[in-house]
């Protein structure tokens, strides 16, 4: 078999045999596409932002996309799952924080977790940035 192979049976049945990795991205392309209408909304865009958000997401995403396939073929496809399910479910506050700042309902139980867990967010790297000045 040709390391390339790999590759071509995981995304050969990609929608129907790995569901997480199609929701993972469009988790996160719906991440970036909502941040840049926040920004937009808000009078915030920066291209050099956008920049650096597109190139991280897109790295995150070129990452999982090799990665994902060659754990799938020697066994490990639970455990890239249940990365891809946690690493979604952090997409989802920075999406609910997004939606609700473009004036989308979101239930208040729902965001006070969210703000709390960007709160939370927010001040480490307050505090990692002092750090390093």
């Amino acid at each position: 078999m040709n390391f390339l192979d790999i590759y071509k049976i995981f995304y050969a049945g990609v929608a129907t045999g790995h569901p997480v990795f199609v929701l993972l991205f469009i988790v996160i392309l719906l991440d970036i596409a909502l941040g840049t209408l926040r920004a937009w909304a808000q009078n915030d865009y920066s291209s050099r932002k956008a920049r650096e958000g597109v190139a991280q997401h897109g790295f995150l995403l070129l990452t999982i996309s090799m990665v994902c396939p060659i754990l799938a073929f020697i066994g490990l496809g639970a455990i890239s799952q249940t990365f891809m399910v946690l690493l979604a479910l952090s997409y989802l506050s920075s999406i609910l924080a997004n939606f609700s700042a473009l004036g989308g309902y979101v239930p208040p139980l729902l965001e006070r977790m969210v703000n709390e867990k960007l709160g939370a967010e927010i001040k480490s790297k307050e505090s990692k940035k002092k750090d390093s000045e």
